[in-house]
């Protein structure tokens, strides 16, 4: 069963009125450009470390990985 655009329309109606993004927007609008823009920014820096960090740990985890695999042939070469 599908929606139809009105119906699909008016969800995402009522789900943005629940959501905190209106609250956002209306926070945003209150500050100056220069507040905003150091929000902005200060928020672009903190993900950006977020995802190097998480980087780092899925390089980290496919190194170990590796090394156990390569582990694991060179015993099964010697059974």
């Amino acid at each position: 069963m599908g929606f139809s655009q009105e119906q699909g329309s008016l969800i995402i109606q009522e789900l943005m009125e629940w959501s905190i993004l209106p609250q956002i927007i209306e926070r945003m609008r209150q500050k100056d450009d220069v507040e905003r823009f150091d929000e902005s920014f200060t928020t672009f820096l903190e993900l950006g470390h977020y995802l190097f960090a998480h980087s780092e740990v899925a390089s980290q985890r496919w190194a170990e990985a590796s090394k156990a695999l390569e582990e694991a042939r060179i015993e099964s070469k010697k059974a």
